[in-house]
């Protein structure tokens, strides 16, 4: 039998490493384990994977924690890589399973960072619907962990994923979730605006601009250019985007102008060409000069970059220019060369708009069948984009869920019935009526068999359900009678005994302390058993003071922590057979969490409405069955089931990510 200071450890100890931070692992590992883990970060950091895979293969594991970082560390450079190795999701897996069930920060922190090796994996590998879900499993972790960063880093990741899908709600969720851990935590993490430029860009992709506006000065009014000046940049770059879209064309220079600044000082030739050819756009309709002038230095940059895509875009516009400027040689040779360019990326519609404008080019110049072929090329490249959208439409609608693809059915199967009894109005009314009414009798004939043989089945279901509730109000009932007798029984005899030898040892003036203690042991435990076959407060005071009693016993008993809140502000007068049901539920809950389920803390809700009595229980045990012949010990919720079906109520089992939950209601006596 376990001490009480036993119990405790096994009880807290676990509990305390759960909540230990990242920064303490270091008292829970080896000295070998941290050796280890400093080399490998030193190899992955700089991109030596491959001496990271032959570390983790010839180096010996001192233990399970060591075990686990090399599977990690491995399988993680393989991601890195894009080596898509079978090994990597077998190896993870085996990994998860076993760290899943440790219960150390470590182990946990392990888990996590196992999790996202598989989400890398999964997602590399176009599977991005179990890419995501091991993404988030995997913050969840680092947040048990207390890992703020590393759970910042992967919802942001996640959110990323949502973003370049166009699942813009899901991405600002995680944005949204990954920013939350800054309110609860201290994170010193460089992602904190990152997040805000994030919800700023979905929020301008929405047009909704006053939102935008909020995350994006907030980067430039909180972060000094010196700390993270390209941050700062980007921010100022989209403001310009945003008053850019409102039409506020003097605000839009403004920061447009202090964006360039701060790349030319960044040296970032990439964001100072988009910025230059977002200033010649901006005044393309009201000074068309300076456009050109701004278009040209973009273009500058682009070409020393050699990037093709956006040097087609910005021709473009040079060649629209030309074209306004009746330019119409120099507009046909810079739009050719920008359709090029085109050619070699995902460009479409800025191919469309340079075959247009090659068409009224040429029909100016008067190469009339030249204009009629990029005409047709524009059109068909149009007709061919519409089916794109058009497939990718029907794909999106197949994933939204199962429910609106049954709407859809139903709707069809609508469509179809209209249809068919538009034709047969067309037909021979009376071949078709004598079919119909054959039909009709058919179907009134199998109709009536249904119905008989459900009405039999439906009987059948009660009269069987109806026996089952006599026997189990009948099992209940002598059960609780039981208990009475025994609880009477125990304090009127077998207690009185005990006090009599009690009382007897004391008169005598005996110095056996021990067997003093042993009968006054013999007295609490006969108390203790007597009130749990049949609470004396129960009958005195009523089920609220007898569940605070009851989890006052366990409290003390089992040394767990049992929160009890009882709504009691439309709390209805009970019978007194109801009030020994509910009561019992909850004793044999109690019991099965902290001796079935290994529970150290428990929260009990109860409350009263116009239907019934809900109760609630959450725990944070683990089951852990007990091989034993005791069917009780076996199916411990089978006397619960049988009370729940007397009282006609319903009971409800889950689970969560720290232990378990039950809900049972209890509706109100018919009157």
């Amino acid at each position: 039998m376990q001490t009480r200071v036993t119990h405790f450890l096994r009880r807290v100890i676990p509990s305390l490493l759960l909540l230990a931070s990242y920064s303490t692992f270091s008292q829970a590992v080896s000295d070998e384990y941290l050796n280890a883990q400093e080399q490998l970060l030193h190899l992955t950091d700089s991109g030596q994977y491959e001496e990271a895979i032959e570390f983790t293969r010839s180096t010996p594991a001192s233990d399970d924690h060591m075990r686990s970082l090399f599977t990690m560390v491995r399988n993680w450079c393989y991601v890195k890589q894009r080596l898509i190795q079978p090994q990597v999701e077998s190896e993870c897996k085996i990994a998860h399973r076993f760290l899943r069930n440790k219960n150390d920060s470590v182990s946990t922190y392990l888990n996590g960072r196992i999790l996202e090796v598989l989400g890398h994996y999964y997602y590399q590998r176009s599977d991005s619907n179990n890419g995501l879900a091991y993404l988030d499993s995997s913050a969840v972790m680092y947040t048990n962990a207390r890992a703020s960063d590393r759970a910042i880093h992967n919802l942001k990741t996640i959110g990323n994923i949502h973003y370049r899908r166009g699942n813009r709600p899901m991405a600002a969720r995680y944005y949204l979730q990954a920013l939350s851990i800054f309110s609860s935590e201290k994170v010193d993490s460089s992602y904190y605006f990152e997040l805000m430029l994030e919800l700023g860009n979905i929020h301008l992709d929405l047009e909704q601009y006053d939102k935008a506006e909020a995350y994006y000065n907030s980067i430039v009014t909180n972060i000094q250019s010196s700390e993270n000046p390209s941050l700062v940049a980007d921010a100022t770059l989209n403001l310009g985007n945003l008053y850019q879209q409102k039409g506020m064309i003097e605000l839009a220079k403004g920061y447009y102008a202090n964006a360039l600044e701060s790349y030319t000082e960044l040296s970032d030739s990439i964001q100072s060409a988009k910025v230059l050819h977002n200033l010649g756009s901006l005044v393309l309709e009201t000074q068309p000069e300076i456009s050109l002038m701004y278009y040209r230095q973009s273009l500058a940059i682009k070409e020393k970059l050699g990037d093709s895509l956006a040097m087609a875009n910005t021709l473009y516009n040079i060649a629209l220019l030309k074209f306004r400027d009746q330019d119409y040689n120099d507009a046909y040779q810079i739009a050719k060369r920008s359709l090029r360019l085109s050619r070699q990326g995902d460009l479409t519609k800025t191919h469309n708009d340079i075959l247009i404008l090659l068409s009224k080019v040429q029909a100016k110049r008067g190469r009339y069948q030249e204009a009629y072929d990029y005409q047709s090329r524009y059109v068909t490249l149009c007709d061919s984009m519409a089916k794109i959208n058009e497939y990718a439409a029907v794909d999106r609608i197949k994933e939204i869920s199962e429910i609106e693809q049954q709407q859809a059915l139903i709707a069809n199967y609508a469509d179809d019935t209209a249809l068919n009894a538009e034709r047969l109005k067309k037909s021979k009314v009376v071949n078709y009526a004598l079919a119909g009414a054959s039909i009709l009798l058919i179907i009134i004939l199998v109709l009536l068999m249904t119905n008989f043989q459900q009405i039999q089945r439906t009987k059948n279901s009660l009269f069987r359900k109806n026996l089952e509730v006599t026997a189990a109000e009948a099992l209940i009932k002598g059960q609780e009678e039981e208990r009475q007798r025994l609880a009477h029984q125990l304090h009127d005899k077998v207690g009185n005994h005990i006090t009599v030898l009690k009382n007897h040892i004391v008169a005598s003036g005996s110095s056996d302390d021990h067997l003093l203690q042993i009968v006054k042991d013999m007295s609490t435990e006969v108390r203790n058993i007597s009130q749990d076959l049949m609470p004396p407060v129960l009958e005195r005071f009523g089920l609220a003071d007898a569940l605070e009693e009851l989890c006052a016993r366990y409290r003390d008993q089992m040394e767990a922590t049992i929160d009890l809140n009882i709504d009691q502000s439309r709390m209805t007068l009970l019978n007194n057979d109801d009030q020994i049901n509910i009561y019992r539920l909850v004793q044999e809950i109690i019991q099965i969490s902290l001796f079935q389920y290994q529970a150290n803390y428990l929260l009990i809700e109860m409350r009263w409405d116009d239907k019934g009595v809900w109760v609630s229980i959450e725990d944070n045990g683990t089951r852990r069955p007990r091989i034993m012949d005791d069917d009780l010990v076996l199916q411990p919720w089978k006397g619960i089931e049988n009370r729940v079906q007397f009282l006609k109520g319903e009971l409800r089992r889950g689970n969560h990510n720290q232990g378990n939950e039950y809900q049972v209601f209890i509706p109100k006596p018919q009157s």
